[in-house]
C-alpha cells in the first residue's frame, strides 16, 4: 500500500537563513516523498520597521561563523552574509507571478542563492529581473507583474494567513493543514515527521 500524498504549505522569508536551510530539506523531501509544497510570504523587515540596532547586529555577527559550519555539515548548504534590513515585498511579489507560470520553485530556489550566495540586494527591481531572466522569465513581462494587484494581492493573503495562524518567526510548516512544524528541521527529520504523519493519515482513511 502506497502512503498517501501530504501537502505541505511553508512559510518563508528569502533573508531568513534558516528558511534557506529549511528550503533545501524541503527540496530533498520532495524528491524523495510523495509530497506537494506551496510556499508562502513571510517578512521579516516589513516596510517601515525599524532598522536593525548595531546590537542585534553584532548578536548575529558573533554567532554566523558557528552558523555556517552547522549549514555545511547537517544541510551541505553554504551561506554568505548579504546586506541588512533588506525588504523582501517585491520578492516576494515576484515568486507570485512566477508560480503562475510554473516556475515557482525555481524562482524561489534562484533568489535564495541570490542573496545568500551572491549577497545581491532583493530590494533592488534590477537584480529580480536578473533572477527572472535566468530562470526564462522575460523581463519586460516580470517588471509589470511587480505591480500587478493580483500577484500583490496573493502575498497579502500569505500575509495575513500568517497573522491568523499566530506565526511570530519562520520558517514555519504546516503539513496537511493541520500538523505544525516550526523551524529549520534536517532531512532526516523531516523524512521522520513526514512519514509518522503519513502513517497517521492513511490510518485514518482506511
Amino acid at each position: 500500500m502506497s502512503s498517501p500524498q501530504i501537502h505541505l504549505d511553508v512559510w518563508s522569508d528569502f533573508v531568513c537563513p534558516w528558511c534557506f536551510l529549511a528550503a533545501s530539506s524541503v527540496k530533498r523531501l520532495q524528491e524523495s516523498h510523495n509530497i506537494t509544497v506551496t510556499w508562502h510570504a513571510f517578512e521579516l523587515r516589513p516596510t517601515g520597521a525599524p532598522r536593525i540596532s548595531e546590537t542585534y547586529k553584532q548578536r548575529i555577527l558573533s554567532s554566523f561563523e558557528q552558523l555556517e559550519a552547522m549549514a555545511k555539515t547537517h544541510y551541505d548548504v553554504s551561506l554568505t552574509m548579504g546586506d541588512w534590513d533588506v525588504n523582501t515585498h517585491r520578492a516576494h511579489i515576484g515568486f507570485k507571478y512566477a508560480e503562475s507560470l510554473g516556475k515557482g520553485d525555481v524562482y524561489h530556489d534562484a533568489t535564495f542563492k541570490a542573496y545568500w550566495h551572491n549577497t545581491k540586494r532583493l530590494d533592488d527591481d534590477q537584480v529580480l529581473l536578473e533572477v527572472a531572466e535566468s530562470i526564462g522569465i522575460d523581463r519586460q513581462a516580470f517588471s509589470e507583474a511587480l505591480s500587478t494587484p493580483e500577484y500583490m494581492q496573493a502575498v497579502d493573503i500569505d500575509l495575513h494567513t500568517a497573522q491568523q495562524l499566530e506565526f511570530s518567526g519562520v520558517p514555519a510548516l504546516l503539513f496537511s493543514e493541520k500538523y505544525y512544524i516550526s523551524g529549520a528541521q534536517p532531512y532526516p527529520e523531516l523524512v521522520r515527521i513526514l512519514e509518522q504523519i503519513q502513517a497517521r493519515e492513511g490510518a485514518s482513511s482506511s
